[in-house]
């Protein structure tokens, strides 16, 4: 069977909220709700955490989740691409232990909300298809791209040009978002793209209320909102 890297990124500077990676969600530090689900996944030859922090990384080894090595703090910066941590962890995973993997889940601890299940699914969509890869995504509703504007010397312009913004919804196409919760690919296309998105990239679309990608406090407060309620369902 193909062997699977699930790679959780979370390193120790964050720009919105302090710390946001181990921030308290009810109770516990955000980064617990995506290694729980990670955990459940038996389809996951190793779980591990790339970070910069020895903070985060005691706190998941507390939590039971490999962390074989600290990030180095040039991959660690606000302007790092996650690429480059997912590169230096596979260049550690295979220099020090030998390992190799056929294919990496990127799991960022900014999607609390994500299911094993989720990941599952992804998982079997993804060897079930001829593709690259497979993103996580949602539907947006509201506001839909082509009623979004740009200023531009004081003036008003479409986002995207020659787009009607008068149309009724009925009549403009359905689009997504990244909602950050799963990139899946094969290792080979990382190497040969530079990014998760290969030539062939295959939607695996999540709902709103699994869609929540912590940036800023409101975004705390729905997760733990949605939390809360999953527990008491």
């Amino acid at each position: 069977s193909p062997k699977i890297l699930a790679l959780i990124p979370a390193r120790g500077g964050s720009k919105g909220i302090k710390n946001k990676n181990i921030v308290r969600v009810l109770d516990k530090p955000l980064i617990y709700y995506t290694i729980r689900e990670a955990k459940k996944v038996a389809l996951f030859s190793d779980i591990m955490v790339s970070t910069d922090s020895k903070k985060i990384k005691k706190i998941c080894e507390n939590l039971g989740c490999e962390v074989p090595f600290l990030r180095s703090q040039d991959l660690a910066t606000d302007n790092s691409k996650t690429i480059d941590a997912v590169r230096e962890a596979l260049v550690f995973l295979s220099s020090q232990f030998g390992k190799t993997y056929d294919a990496i889940c990127l799991l960022q601890p900014t999607s609390p909300l994500r299911t094993s299940e989720d990941i599952v699914s992804s998982i079997e969509l993804f060897f079930s298809k001829e593709c690259d890869s497979v993103i996580s995504l949602c539907k947006v509703d509201e506001p839909h791209p082509h009623k979004m504007k740009v200023i531009e010397k004081g003036n008003v312009f479409p986002l995207i040009p020659d787009t009607d913004s008068s149309l009724p919804r009925q009549e403009l196409p359905e689009t997504f978002f990244l909602n950050g919760a799963i990139y899946l690919s094969h290792v080979s296309t990382l190497s040969k793209f530079g990014n998760f998105f290969g030539e062939t990239t295959i939607p695996y679309i999540m709902p709103p209320d699994r869609s929540v990608n912590i940036d800023s406090e409101s975004d705390l407060k729905l997760a733990e909102y949605y939390l809360s309620k999953r527990i008491n369902a």
